[in-house]
Formats: structure tokens, sequence, C-alpha cells
């Protein structure tokens, strides 16, 4: 598994490189789902870096009165703009739905940079769709 301070710095790197070329990064909110005591917050966010190839889909999970970080909370994160979709399960179990080309193919395959099981107390489930 990929430590999430690598993809940040190969994120930060993918984003020095697209503002180099005279391009910005946009940070798009896709959905937010509220854990049923609304307690905690899933985030999915497109990052978008300069031309196709240098973008990122994450999901984050946080505590609802906790900012917002691209940096804290990463459950996953996967190369290119992905369909992710969430369902909280309880308060703790958070089902993440992914698409079947975020399937790890071998350990070459590196569309899915970074995907954890647990995230502050979230106990991370997994699905292909």
């Amino acid at each position: 598994m990929v430590k999430p301070h690598r993809v940040i710095a190969r994120f930060a790197s993918l984003c020095v490189a697209a503002c180099l070329a005279g391009c910005s990064c946009q940070h798009v909110t896709k959905a937010v789902e509220q854990s049923p005591s609304g307690a905690k917050i899933a985030t999915v966010t497109e990052i978008l870096c300069g031309p196709p190839g240098h973008d990122l889909t994450q999901l984050n999970v946080r505590a609802s009165k906790a900012s917002f970080s691209e940096h804290h909370g990463l459950v996953v994160a996967l190369e290119g703009r992905q369909l992710i979709t969430t369902h909280w399960e309880t308060e703790t179990e958070l089902t993440v739905y992914l698409p079947k080309s975020a399937l790890p193919r071998d350990f070459v395959e590196r569309s899915v940079p970074t995907q954890h099981t647990e995230v502050d107390g979230v106990r991370i489930t997994y699905r292909f769709l």
C-alpha cells in the first residue's frame, strides 16, 4: 500500500508541472454524505490539474465540525476522473463503491495509489461496480 504522503507528494509534483505549464488546479466537490448521526462526513473530490492524465479523484472522511482538507482523512485516491460513491452502514462503517477499472490488476498498476481500510475510527469496505 502506498502511504498517503507519497500520493500527496506525487500529486503535488503533478500540480507543480501543471502550474509551470500555465494551468492551475481546480477542486470540485462531487458528493458529500453525512454519517447516520451527522458526526462524520465523507467527501468525494475531483482535483483537476491541467491536461487529461493529471487529474485525481479522492474520498476523505472527517468529523463534521472539522474543516475539509484534501490532506487529512484520505480513504482512497484514484488517478483520473472516477465515480466514487459511498454509503454509511453505521456510524463507524462506510461502504465505498469504486468502478471496476479501479480493481488492482498487478503490482505495477497504479490507478489506485492509495486505499485504506480504516480512517479516523471508520472501517472502510470496498465494493466494485
